[in-house]
């Protein structure tokens, strides 16, 4: 699922530098943030239901750290992880109550999580530059599958800031850091994975202070495993796509600006293969069948959204910095949803809703997460 977060005033004004920000903001909270992609989806299709209205409010939980992202399993509709700057918790309640989830991870901020379309495998992203892999027995455990993969002269590790397993030919996972795509092969065991650099953005070198080229995103399309989408920070060009299951990149920024302050990517229903994608300031984007994306950001306030969720209704829901959740409808405009999400430590980073006929709406904020009930 992402780079540290940007106010809307700041990146109107130009992208600030921001790794070194990140490393107080995981300290001690504050406008900057990181999250995933997209391991904050469900894992697999969503069950159908019906729109939330909008006059609810949101509510805490009793998970109060900053929480970056979260996952997850419709095998187990109340089960879910959620990614903070203290390690990984989990939820066994649709996510009312939380508690730490194993060792291996605990005070280490964590990014970005990812699940198996298919199965019960669990991954994450960290700040430390590697990956991790959930091990369920008697206990959790996580451990490390990867070495660092990507340093930097200047600041030495480089986190990672998206994660995305694709089924194309079984199980691949693709990391996303400071200019670079890596493509995660497991080996015969399962327990030690191969890793490559698949992508790495021209401008890569001497830049990584500034954000530009971080992946911020990586989304594997749910109509083709194969078909694999990335958002990438302040460059040239903004989206990239590969058709073989993260071996190969192209652009895929057909109709958008040639640079854009890019956050997310979200996946819409199968029948109409349409992507969307929000920015910080820079309108929040569709992509149709056809390959091109048209600006869908009416009623967006400064046109700046942040955590982004295709909703089994056919509905989106983002969330925003400081002004709280939208939602969208069909062809309508943004409208927003509910109250207690907003002000300047209200950062919402990352959103899902659980399957089932009666789904619930969890908000992954800088202060924790938030629970959505309605009126």
């Amino acid at each position: 699922m992402g780079i540290p977060r940007m106010h809307p005033g700041i990146a109107a004004r130009g992208h600030a530098p921001f790794l070194a920000t990140l490393v107080l903001l995981l300290l001690c909270g504050g406008i900057f943030a990181a999250r995933s992609h997209r391991g904050a989806d469900a894992l697999g299709p969503q069950a159908k239901s019906n729109a939330l209205p909008t006059g609810g409010r949101w509510v805490p939980t009793s998970l109060h750290a900053n929480t970056t992202a979260m996952l997850i399993a419709p095998e187990q509709p109340l089960f879910m992880l959620a990614a903070t700057t203290d390690g990984i918790w989990r939820s066994t309640d649709g996510g009312a109550t939380w508690s730490p989830d194993g060792t291996g991870l605990r005070g280490n901020p964590v990014f970005v999580l990812a699940g198996s379309p298919a199965g019960t495998a669990r991954w994450a992203g960290s700040f430390d530059g590697t990956v991790y892999a959930r091990a369920a027995g008697k206990s959790v455990t996580w451990r490390r599958i990867s070495s660092v993969l990507r340093t930097d002269p200047a600041i030495g590790v480089v986190p990672i800031y998206s994660l995305a397993a694709s089924t194309s030919t079984g199980v691949v996972l693709l990391a996303g850091s400071q200019g670079a795509v890596f493509r995660g092969e497991p080996g015969a065991t399962g327990r030690s994975w191969h890793w490559t650099q698949t992508w790495r953005w021209p401008g890569a070198s001497g830049t990584v202070s500034s954000g530009a080229g971080a992946v911020t995103s990586l989304q594997v399309a749910k109509w083709d495993p194969r078909l694999v989408f990335a958002s990438v920070f302040g460059a040239t060009p903004p989206v990239m796509v590969s058709r073989d299951g993260g071996r190969t990149w192209a652009s895929g920024a057909a109709g958008l600006p040639a640079i854009l302050p890019v956050q997310d990517l979200a996946s819409g229903s199968p029948p109409n293969r349409e992507v969307y994608l929000t920015t910080m300031g820079g309108g929040v984007w569709r992509r149709g069948a056809d390959g091109r994306w048209v600006d869908v950001s009416a009623g967006m306030p400064q046109r700046h959204a942040m955590a982004l969720l295709a909703a089994g209704s056919g509905t989106l829901y983002a969330g925003t910095m400081s002004l709280g959740v939208y939602e969208k409808q069909g062809a309508g405009p943004w409208r927003p949803l509910g109250s207690g999400l907003r002000g300047p430590a209200a950062t919402v980073m990352d959103l899902v809703e659980t399957p089932g006929a009666h789904p619930v709406l969890l908000a992954a904020t800088t202060q924790g997460v938030y629970r959505y009930i309605p009126d």
